[in-house]
């Protein structure tokens, strides 16, 4: 390195630590962030380069095309600046010339080059982080950037497992036509975006697809020809077209075929060799026609890696595998209240996860409206990757929105038209529930804890551009609608402690509240904020009313009388957001069809017929919705979660690795759940739905028990593993209690109630715990059925037999001197009175330490999940694991202790518009 900066010295508010590497795009620094506090990697463009006017020209354009992705597969840049270096002695800036400098996220780890060919890291894994690396690419692909420097140097590995896709220093933006029949044609200028001319050689030799070499323009189907020399290298440790110079090279890319990869590497999967060759095809035409195909390809494989191929796997296409699924089952930080507890335990299964993706057609969706919304624009709103909950103004002009950072929720207020953003709530530990704005738009309500309280949320109000947050109401279990004519608004509550939940209107002060309409136990109304008809005459709200099905109806409520009157034939799995259309023919919903399992989209249905159609049927989960008064315009939420399993063998974070390599979509695992010996039992998202499957502590091994599609969850074992039970919905649509061997045989139902959820299996194998949808009671029943027996009357989760079998623990609510309180409570096994109670406010997903002298759970501070201890001493929660990054779902003990097994990843959301879309 020629040494543009030296440890010690700094450049802008960057102090440099030590230098990283260096190459033709700049050098790499390690640095401090002395303002956020965090070390970053801080590349910077030598002196002796800064003359060369392309070259500035390319460092700039990588920062430009880089920032503006947010993806858990892509480095995050922070920064790009300007600004003269400064001495470690001097606070003054020199009067060298100013360097450019890009300051991004510091990947503690191997480049995809190591992992290959210094590690020899195994086939499987290294597609697993090819899959990654695909998905970042895709996203790259979608927003019009092509990365033209694919190579195994410029994706790294860093220590948590995750593929990071870097320098875009090649990077341009490729030109949208509405039609094309050449797509790898010259790219007409625009003076918006910074091209490189046809003729202009550019990329690294030996990745190069035919197009560069020819010096052509070059779309997203050259960066899939780079990916497929990248394959075939990682398959056979060697280069596709190996030469003595580069001009040998590139006429190999222009005429030659790389020698078939079955004679390097006999043992390639066929569909990986298949996958190849149509990477490096010569023609763009005969490539992968997008790299979201070819990342699903890639994870496909990673799955099947080692199994058994079938005649017809063998025969299939592998360009047509399409849906995508995510989940995620982990409880996202404090609940709400004890209403929504209740609603938990209640026991929908779609409580298990937070979002996956479908492509099926609702049964009262006829076929003449099959393709409705012909006008309908789509357009991304955000893109930071962070929003946790959003509302559209009446008019469309503002979006309120959460931001999560560093393991805090701010509220802003963004200017659609222009893009700026005004913070108008400071950070807040606890998550905003609910926000809306007023009718006559001078105020945004938000639902959030008391600061200090116990859990309990408050109705706020706030001016639109900021200013004194102020109380409306008490114990609000949803975000509220407004009447008409803004002089009244209504929620939902939930009472736990009588099984009931209520429709409550109150004015607008939050004086006069009242019941309106109440429901009891097992039926309810579901947590889904309602929504007040323009002309006044009813309120909608998504509600449970039959006790012998687990699904939702929307139902029209007279917010005078309370008359309470399910409309159109359309029930519904889940449910997050309803919101009427301003001429009151429909509403408009998030949620997911009655047999179509756990993918949520956005739907209008008719009122009063319940005719529903979709507004969107791509592979995106949707959540949340608000309508602007025209019904011009609505704004939803996409989501996207990514979980793996990861062990830890020395029980802390230091020691822990990742096993699987689900990059998010038709693989995600979202619980997991010891076995006997070093097995693990875990469930995963795959064909719409959920199974429950087995792998060993290395990840290998991987084997579904249940059949899938399905709705199959929660598995529990016995301590010696020979017992396993598990939670299924079935044509019943009702979630029982099975039990199975562990290789998945002899199938058996349990539990035959008004719909049961799984809590754990005694060590001995003869009894099963579990929550009931008739009431907010703990049960216990013999693995062989039989009729359970109610061991605790209070709301409850996550309820735990002990290593010895003697005590329960499990999350409650208890009566503290003015409200109820969130705890964890130990009882004995065979029912009765507390034995020990500590405060339990903000932790979930809890287990019993192996030596049975503690609780654990999984908690989230600064946006990190880590395990935490709660001895049964008394003495002060303990954190366990120390993990920097990434958020926990689920994670269970080895039955010696030496292990922890975990489901962990990351998640991202984001506001979209939806135009024109009646």
């Amino acid at each position: 390195m020629s040494g543009a900066l030296r440890p010690g010295s700094a450049i802008s508010h960057y102090r440099v630590i030590s230098p990283l590497g260096s190459g033709g795009m700049g050098e790499v620094y390690m640095a401090q962030d002395e303002t956020l506090e965090r070390a970053v990697a801080l590349k910077v463009l030598p002196p002796d380069l800064t003359k060369n006017e392309e070259r500035v020209r390319r460092f700039v354009q990588e920062a430009k095309s880089a920032s503006s992705l947010n993806h858990p597969h892509i480095v995050t840049i922070y920064e790009i600046g300007q600004a003269a270096p400064r001495t470690a002695d001097s606070a003054a800036e020199e009067k060298s010339a100013p360097l450019h400098f890009i300051a991004m996220e510091l990947i503690t780890g191997e480049t995809l080059k190591q992992k290959i060919h210094e590690e020899k890291t195994h086939l499987r894994t290294l597609v697993m982080y090819l899959a990654q690396a695909a998905e970042g690419l895709a996203k790259a692909h979608s927003a019009g950037i092509v990365h033209r420097d694919l190579k195994p140097e410029n994706i790294m590995i860093n220590r948590d497992g995750y593929a990071k896709v870097l320098d875009f220093g090649l990077a341009k933006l490729t030109e949208e036509k509405e039609s094309s029949e050449d797509l790898t044609a010259d790219l007409t200028s625009s003076p918006t975006r910074d091209q490189t001319r046809e003729g202009a050689i550019l990329g690294t030799v030996g990745y190069m697809s035919p197009e560069q070499v020819h010096g052509k323009a070059a779309d997203h189907r050259s960066d899939i020809f780079s990916f497929g020399c990248i394959l075939y290298e990682a398959a056979t440790r060697r280069k596709p077209f190996p030469a003595g110079s580069p001009v040998e090279i590139m006429h190999k890319i222009l005429h030659d075929k790389p020698a078939p990869v079955e004679e390097v590497n006999p043992e390639v999967p066929v569909a990986l060799r298949r996958v190849i060759r149509r990477c490096l095809a010569k023609s763009p035409d005969q490539r992968f026609q997008s790299m979201k195909d070819l990342a699903l390809e890639l994870s496909e494989i990673a799955e099947e890696y080692g199994q058994p191929s079938t005649s017809s796997e063998e025969a299939r296409s592998l360009s047509g595998v399409t849906g995508q699924a995510l989940a995620d089952g982990r409880r996202r930080g404090p609940v709400l209240r004890i209403g929504i507890a209740a609603a938990t335990v209640v026991v929908s299964l779609a409580g298990a996860v937070l979002g996956i993706y479908g492509l099926r057609q609702h049964p009262a969706a006829r076929a003449d409206t099959a393709v409705p919304f012909q006008n309908m624009r789509m357009e991304p709103l955000t893109s930071r990757g962070n929003v946790e909950t959003a509302a559209l103004s009446p008019d469309g002009r503002y979006l309120a929105n959460v931001l999560k950072e560093a393991g805090e929720y701010s509220l802003w207020v963004r200017q659609v038209a222009t893009g700026s953003d005004v913070q108008i709530v400071p950070p807040l530990p606890t998550p905003f529930r609910g926000l809306s704005f007023s009718p006559d738009e001078n105020y945004v309500y938000y639902v959030n804890q008391e600061t200090g309280g116990p859990g309990y949320s408050v109705l706020y109000q706030v001016p639109v551009l900021g200013g004194t947050a102020r109380k409306i109401l008490f114990d609000v279990d949803t975000a509220v609608t407004f009447s008409p004519d803004g002089k009244k608004f209504a929620l939902m509550r939930g009472y736990p402690a009588t099984g009931e939940s209520a429709l409550v209107v109150a004015n607008a002060d939050g004086s006069g509240e009242k019941k309106i309409s109440v429901l009891k136990a097992p039926a309810e109304f579901a947590y889904v904020s309602p929504s007040w008809s323009t002309d006044g005459k009813r309120i909608v709200a998504a509600a449970r009313t039959s006790a012998k099905e687990n699904l939702l109806e929307m139902v029209a409520v007279d917010p005078d009388g309370g008359k309470l009157v399910p409309f159109g034939g359309s029930r519904w799995f889940s449910m997050s957001a309803l919101a009427w259309v301003q001429d009151g023919s429909g509403v408009v919903v998030t949620a997911a069809e009655e047999k179509g399992g756990l993918f949520e989209q956005v739907w209008l249905v008719s009122y009063p017929g319940g005719e529903a159609r979709r507004i969107t049927n791509d592979l995106n989960q949707y959540a949340g919705i608000s309508i602007t008064a025209d019904s011009g315009t609505l704004a939803t939420t996409q989501e996207n979660h990514v979980l793996n399993v990861w062990v830890s063998s020395r029980g802390d974070a230091a020691g822990a690795k990742q096993v699987t390599f689900g990059s998010g979509k038709d693989d995600a695992i979202t619980g997991v759940e010891a076995g006997p010996g070093d097995s693990v039992f875990f469930t995963a998202v795959q064909n719409n739905g959920l199974y429950v499957g087995s792998l060993g502590a290395n990840g290998e091994g991987r084997t579904r028990l249940t059949p899938v599609p399905g709705l199959n969850s929660r598995p529990s074992t016995s301590r010696d593993g020979k017992v396993v039970a598990f939670q299924s919905l079935r044509d019943d649509r009702i979630p029982h209690i099975w039990k199975m061997d562990p290789d998945g045989g002899n199938p058996v139902q349990i539990t035959r109630g008004a719909g049961e959820r799984l809590e754990d299996v005694s060590p001995d194998g003869r009894w099963v715990i579990h929550g009931s949808r008739k009431d907010a009671g703990l049960y216990k029943v013999s693995i062989s059925g039989g009729t359970p027996v109610k061991l605790a009357e209070t709301t409850m989760e996550g309820a735990q037999f002990s290593p010895d079998g003697r005590w329960i623990a499990y999350t409650s609510y208890l009566q503290g001197p003015d409200r109820l309180l969130r705890s964890l409570v130990v009882i004995p096994s065979e029912g009765g009175k507390p034995v020990h109670t500590f405060p339990h406010p903000d932790g979930f997903g809890l287990r019993w330490a192996p030596k049975g002298d503690a609780l654990t759970y999984f908690r989230d501070v600064a946006g990190v999940s880590n395990l935490w201890s709660q001895p049964l001493d008394g003495g002060p929660p303990k954190q366990i694991t120390d993990f920097k990054d990434g958020v926990i779902s689920s994670y269970d003990w080895s039955a010696d202790g030496k292990r922890i097994y975990l489901s962990r990843g990351s998640e991202t959301r984001d506001v979209v518009l939806i135009r024109d879309f009646k």
